[in-house]
């Protein structure tokens, strides 16, 4: 069995008969227990394409105060976001379909993902990753540079954050779906974040609270560790149990799928 192939050969527990849908904690397990051999292949793929990202930053940290290193630092950080960008798009494209229950092959959805969406996830990735860069800079240097704690600025730090986390993975949530340009793609993200915040807050949240725990409080040896596991398939699948009826509601996406599945079989028949 390769790295993307799987065993289709043996049979599954299968489903009770008349089984109720199970909702919150347990349908989270439910799908993690399903779904995670492909969910953690694909994502293989995707941590490695953040592994430029992460060395651009390095270099612009290494050289703080030197000019040519640090524009060539941020060079990097620009070409290395839009390859991350890709990378969120189709793994968010593999886990969304996870999240709905509709059976397919995650390295071939992987991949079409990745090159249906690969424009528009590039702009989407640059924009997402400056501004998170820009805000986490800030944040990192107003706690651990001995300047004078204030609340304000920390909180506005915060609240970007989650604007840019949030709004991005929305934008990305969307170019899977739907075709529209991306300022309307990034209005939309605003509107529903906003317009459905219990639902998108803890969604946001499910993604930014474990990675700042694992910068905080994991000593640095154990982060390959934290990747190798899958943990960031882990943080997406409960992103989108909480983004998915958002995003159907807002849009009526598996409607108009069906729709176009009929059609399509009428106009076969």
């Amino acid at each position: 069995m390769g790295l993307f192939g799987g065993n289709y050969n043996r049979p599954g527990p299968g489903v009770p008969k008349d089984a109720p849908p199970k909702k919150g904690i347990p349908r989270f397990f439910e799908m993690l227990t399903r779904d995670y051999a492909p969910l953690w292949r694909t994502g293989f793929v995707t941590m490695l394409c953040f592994v430029p990202l992460v060395f651009s930053v390095t270099v612009i940290y290494a050289f703080l105060g030197y000019l040519i290193p640090m524009l060539i630092g941020a060079v990097l950080y620009v070409l290395s976001s839009m390859l991350a960008g890709m990378a969120v798009a189709a793994q968010t494209a593999v886990t969304f379909k996870a999240v709905r229950d509709i059976p397919g092959f995650a390295w071939h959805d992987y991949k079409k993902a990745w090159k249906d969406n690969a424009k528009q996830a590039r702009v989407i990735g640059v924009l997402m990753f400056a501004l998170l860069g820009i805000e986490c800079s800030s944040l990192v240097f107003m706690l651990f540079s001995g300047t004078q704690f204030n609340a304000v600025v920390l909180g506005m730090a915060i609240l970007g954050i989650l604007l840019c986390t949030g709004c991005g993975m929305l934008c990305f949530a969307q170019m899977i779906y739907l075709t529209m340009d991306i300022p309307t793609m990034i209005k939309n993200s605003l509107f529903l974040l906003f317009g459905y915040l219990k639902r998108t807050l803890p969604g946001t949240l499910f993604i930014l609270v474990p990675y700042a725990a694992a910068v905080l409080f994991l000593p640095i040896p154990f982060w390959p560790l934290f990747f190798l596991i899958g943990f960031h398939n882990i943080v997406l699948l409960g992103y989108g149990q909480w983004v998915w009826p958002v995003l159907d509601g807002a849009f009526s996406i598996a409607e108009r799928q069906r729709e176009r599945d009929a059609q399509r079989d009428a106009d076969l028949c």
